[in-house]
């Protein structure tokens, strides 16, 4: 609304202000930050059709805001897009269109009532844009990834996130992801709003690590970064700096990302820098298995590491696998491959001062935790989660590792996922596995983005052997992950 005043205003140079390349990515980080359909919900006894936002930052109610306030300038600012933001301002709303007159004759503030008779001229019927959009978005300013299967209410939608951590209101969501499906979430964050930046805020009620640091210097028991401290959080305003996305690409198969954590998890400011490294790469293979490859070192044993997932019922586990049934009755199923004498472990209730702390309507209330045994000096953790439906059954899972070791992953539903066990390794030696014999499809991911390889695929007692190594029969993608079918 400002940049609107500046512009009507004619002020010298106002025109210059206005960044008309990031407005238009804002609206369209808006259209991927949302479901991809409306889904009724119960919001104290009314029921209304709202669409699921993919959070950023504290909350203390989880529902999608009204954003007139932005849409009514922009519809001004940007009149290329006044289709766009006309629908997305009619229809996105909570309640969407049926609420729509309720929206300008009970606004939140009076403006939002002008904004609304300002953008809308008599008898507007808006067309939804977003078929015209890419299937997968890019924010390079906090690395938020947002993929999805389509714009159809019966989509699959994916999103990663590993931004910067250092102000007010966020949380230590760093490599964290999220999966909806069939018009409910299956797994996301878990909102709430913290006393200050801990409980709720901390990496536990994320989908991420938390790795034991040492102990803050001079905090007693009751300072919030004891807390963060005490669940091996990632820090809340005081880290060591900024993470890094080192890859990412999209295919028509998948949605690849590899982050390095590690800055998140020190802070030289409260003396605790045990944290030598902390990686994840995953890989979204569409539309319903994701791999998650995590790294996480420290410069001795005895510190904890622990891999967490958000769940909105509690899981039936059974050693390595576990299943837990959504509240419309799909299943996410889980597998651990590494460490091969780890367990998932349900973890179903939360401390009592964080459960006052959570966001109304956060439909995530249970966890599921594996713990390295025996807290090692340095770890991989290997988990596939697999989206279904009501009454079907979890795909087996097996691992597959590479000869030499340094390359680790599974096999499920006929595709090969390998992942490097060290983000600064390089494929100059052949790299050589087995994959069941029914394997059609080999993506190997942490190569080097664009260069060349050779694959050899040949029958085996266990399966098939593949060997690849550097050549030109197959080029890896802009993210370093090669595709062989």
């Amino acid at each position: 609304q400002f940049l609107w005043a500046l512009q009507s205003s004619q002020t010298p140079g106002a025109s210059e202000g206005f960044d008309r390349t990031f407005w238009n990515d804002f609206l369209t980080g808006y259209f991927h930050s949302i479901s991809p359909g409306p889904v009724q919900f119960d919001r104290d006894g009314e029921l209304l059709m709202e669409y699921q936002p993919a959070w950023y930052g504290d909350a203390q109610d989880y529902r999608l805001p009204n954003f007139i306030s932005s849409f009514g300038a922009l519809g001004h600012l940007l009149p290329e897009q006044r289709n766009a933001l006309q629908w997305a301002a009619l229809h996105t709303a909570p309640g969407g269109e049926a609420y729509f007159v309720d929206w300008v004759r009970n606004p939140n503030d009076f403006r939002e009532a002008i904004l609304y008779y300002m953008l809308f001229a008599p008898g507007t019927t808006p067309t939804d844009p977003r078929g015209t959009l890419s299937l997968d978005f890019y924010a390079p300013g906090l690395n938020r990834v947002f993929s999805r299967t389509g714009w159809d209410s019966a989509a699959t939608w994916f999103n990663y996130r590993l931004g910067w951590n250092s102000i007010d209101h966020q949380m230590a969501d760093g490599n964290h992801f999220e999966l909806y499906r069939n018009g409910e979430w299956l797994t996301k964050g878990r909102q709430g709003y913290a006393n200050i930046a801990e409980g709720i805020a901390s990496s536990e009620f994320y989908n991420t690590l938390t790795i034991g640091n040492d102990r803050p210097v001079d905090r007693d028991d009751s300072d919030w970064r004891v807390d963060l401290w005490q669940r091996g959080s990632q820090w809340n305003l005081v880290s060591d700096g900024d993470p890094t996305l080192l890859a990412y690409s999209t295919h028509a198969l998948y949605t690849f990302a590899t982050g390095d954590a590690t800055p998140l998890y020190n802070s030289t400011n409260e003396g605790a820098t045990a944290v030598v490294h902390a990686s994840r790469s995953l890989i979204w293979l569409k539309p319903d298995f994701i791999f998650t490859y995590d790294r996480a070192e420290s410069v001795g044993g005895g510190y904890t590491k622990r891999w967490w997932l958000q769940l909105a019922n509690p899981a039936n586990v059974n050693g390595q696998t576990a299943d837990s049934t959504t509240p419309n009755g799909q299943h996410l199923f889980v597998t651990l491959l590494l460490p091969r004498d780890a367990t998932l472990q349900a973890v179903n209730t939360t401390d009592a001062y964080v459960q006052d702390t959570l966001a109304h309507n956060e439909p995530m209330t249970v966890r599921l935790m594996t713990e390295a045994p025996g807290a090692p000096a340095s770890v991989q953790m290997l988990h596939v989660l697999q989206g279904a439906d009501a009454g079907a059954s979890a795909t087996p899972i097996t691992l597959v590792q590479s000869l030499d070791g340094l390359w680790e992953g599974g096999a499920a539903n006929g595709y090969v996922v390998l992942f490097a066990k060290s983000v600064s390794q390089t494929l100059t030696a052949p790299l050589t596995y087995t994959a069941p014999a029914d394997t059609t499809t080999h993506l190997i991911t942490g190569l080097t983005p664009g260069a060349g390889y050779d694959v050899q695929i040949t029958a085996s007692a266990d399966g098939v052997q593949v060997t690849v190594q550097p050549g030109s029969q197959f080029q890896a993608d802009a993210g370093g992950v090669l595709v062989i079918q």
